[in-house]
């Protein structure tokens, strides 16, 4: 073969291989933003469906007020929200494009026409001065069960839209499993088109070509790649057209990780949505604990509390929760840390916050290693936080930190001598909201371990827990070594 019909077979192989690897991924960017309009419905349908939910919730409310005080202004939020709920209905039923959302639609909107009907018959009573009336029709429950069957409704409404969202994001993954076995398809073509035209002069030009091999090696580890080598040979062109490969493999990747961080997106988003219903039933339960705390006897004032405390709890789990997803994003700030000074400072501030309990801390130097800090200090809080938490019913709260240097990576634990837990359910340790011992007795959202974790595995290390009852826990942990790094450097 001549050396132009070698130019260009080098030339037109990769090219034309590129063009329909280019139209492959058009085909699957254009199903992905599919995916991205579905989930915007999806999101829209759960907005409605609270909205809906919030208005039944006034219609109730208004109407029992109207009972208890026979002031009309409690009427005007009731009336208000029977007005609107015909409304947010057909926005919901326009959203369904499915014939089991249209019916799930449906068995909605009786159910939230029985319970309007039920509370406008009730009011209409007392507007009569039928109150003893009225106030028996509450008595006999037929509200209780009409809003018991809405809210069965609107909770399998909302459990099908969830199995929805998660075939959704299963299609979503797979589009992303074929974005990467297309890139991988194509980067071996291209690289065995590369190799058998340069294997045919390659004893010539052993030093040019042991830079492409280099490359290649290099592409697979996602490392930069040498400069383009100069010349019009063969070898050149290649070297040439494997750059302009590893460039549109690169975009892809990066469209791959534009996905993931859209997914986490996502997912904060829907934590923010969530803070507007409990704002709701924070300040309702706040107005009825402030404005009729003389009509309410100790029960009631003690349901309010109960809805108060659960509110601002639910708000405490939310503000962990988006804690969590900030975690992976953004670029981590390597750095030496002198991971001992790190602990006695976290210590003495928790020691700080509980004045009177005696406890002390055991830690002796400890090597150097590399990472973010305010990351590493979300870590030695949250784990120094936890022994002392669950040492709480020992006399003297003993916490030790220790470590065992390595060469690439130091080895970490944190230990402690308190309640311990029981190590069949050591898998659950760093799950989000997962939690091993009762809440009444240890407060907190069960989402503290699964940030280290997190912020562990993205320094590159490990983490686990060891531990039995009544016999303390010491939770272990890697971090790259500060030694390592000057030598990387």
């Amino acid at each position: 073969m001549t050396l132009p019909n070698k130019g260009l077979l080098l030339i037109a192989g990769p090219l034309c291989f590129q063009i329909v690897l280019l139209g492959c991924l058009a085909a699957i960017e254009n199903a992905r933003e599919s995916d991205r309009r579905a989930d915007v419905r999806a999101k829209e349908i759960l907005a409605s469906s609270y909205r809906v939910q919030a208005l039944i919730l006034d219609v109730e409310a208004g109407t029992r007020g109207y009972i208890l005080t026979e002031e009309g202004r409690f009427l005007e939020p009731s009336n208000a929200a029977r007005l609107r709920m015909p409304v947010e209905l057909r926005r919901l039923a326009t959203l369904a494009v499915s014939d089991g959302e249209r019916a799930a639609v449906r068995r909605l909107e009786r159910a939230a026409a029985a319970v309007t009907a039920y509370h406008e018959g009730v009011s209409r009573r007392v507007a009569n001065g039928q109150v003893a009336h009225a106030i028996a029709l509450v008595r006999a429950g037929s509200g209780k069960a009409r809003m018991d069957a809405f809210r069965v409704e609107m909770n399998r409404f909302l459990r099908s839209e969830d199995s929805l969202d998660a075939a959704r994001e299963k299609a979503s993954m797979r589009w992303s499993h074929r974005i990467v076995q297309a890139l991988t398809i194509g980067s071996a073509a291209t690289i065995v088109l590369t190799l058998a035209l340069v294997a045919a002069f390659a004893r010539s030009i052993a030093a040019r070509f042991r830079i492409l091999v280099e490359n290649t090696a290099r592409f697979e580890r996602s490392q930069p790649l040498h400069a383009a080598q100069p010349g019009t040979d063969e070898i050149a062109e290649v070297d040439r057209h494997f750059h302009a490969m590893a460039a549109v493999v690169t975009k892809g990747r990066r469209e791959l990780e534009a996905a993931n961080q859209a997914l986490e997106s996502f997912s904060y988003s829907v934590s923010h949505d969530l803070r507007s219903p409990l704002r709701a039933i924070n300040g309702y339960a706040q107005m009825l604990e402030e404005d009729y705390a003389g009509a309410l006897d100790g029960e009631g004032r003690r349901y309010l509390a109960t809805v108060r405390a659960e509110a601002n709890r639910m708000g405490t789990l939310i503000d962990d929760l988006l804690s969590f997803s900030r975690l992976g994003r953004g670029q981590l700030r390597m750095q030496p840390v002198d991971v001992a000074a790190l602990a006695r400072s976290v210590f003495a501030d928790i020691e700080a916050a509980a004045p009177g309990r005696s406890m002390r801390l055991e830690c002796g130097e400890l090597p150097l290693a590399v990472g973010d800090e305010p990351m590493l200090r979300q870590v030695l809080v949250n784990l120094l936080t936890n022994a002392v938490k669950f040492s709480a019913p020992r006399p003297e709260i003993v916490v030790e930190v220790g470590a065992e240097a390595g060469h690439e990576t130091h080895h970490y634990w944190v230990r402690d001598y308190g309640v311990g837990f029981d190590p069949r359910y050591a898998g659950k340790l760093f799950g989000v909201f997962q939690r091993l011992h009762d809440g009444a007795e240890f407060e907190g959202t069960g989402v503290g371990l699964a940030i280290v974790q997190r912020v562990v595995e993205r320094h590159g290390g490990s983490v686990r827990g060891e531990g039995a009852v009544n016999q303390g826990a010491c939770f272990h942990f890697t971090l790259p070594a500060a030694s390592a790094a000057r030598s990387a450097a």
